[in-house]
């Protein structure tokens, strides 16, 4: 099969066989997944203990810090057209880099 695809001779026969290897390999790949798998029985989560949470410091983590114009809230848009806040939210996008609200 290589020295016909290196040759250039690529026939509905050499697509055949390479679809039946490409079967064969994903075959042989899900036998060693399963071989692989623990099924021992019945399985149980388990908590963490002691997890480690990481907080920032002096720090904005809600990200708007990152933008240079703060985007309107939903309150005071809240009285205005769909498209009216659609263009208000694409202007602030702009302005701010690209970054989305």
């Amino acid at each position: 099969m290589a020295q016909t695809l290196e040759g250039g001779r690529v026939d509905a026969a050499t697509v055949a066989r390479q679809e039946q290897l490409l079967q064969h390999m994903l075959d042989a790949g899900r036998s060693l997944q399963k071989d692989e798998r623990d099924d021992s029985g019945k399985r149980e989560a388990e908590s963490a203990k002691n997890p480690q949470l990481f907080a920032p410091e002096n720090h904005d983590a809600s990200g708007r810090s990152a933008v240079k114009y703060p985007v309107p809230t939903w309150d005071e848009l809240r009285g205005l057209s769909a498209d009216q806040r659609r263009a208000i939210l694409e202007y602030f996008k702009r302005i701010n880099g690209g970054t989305r609200p």
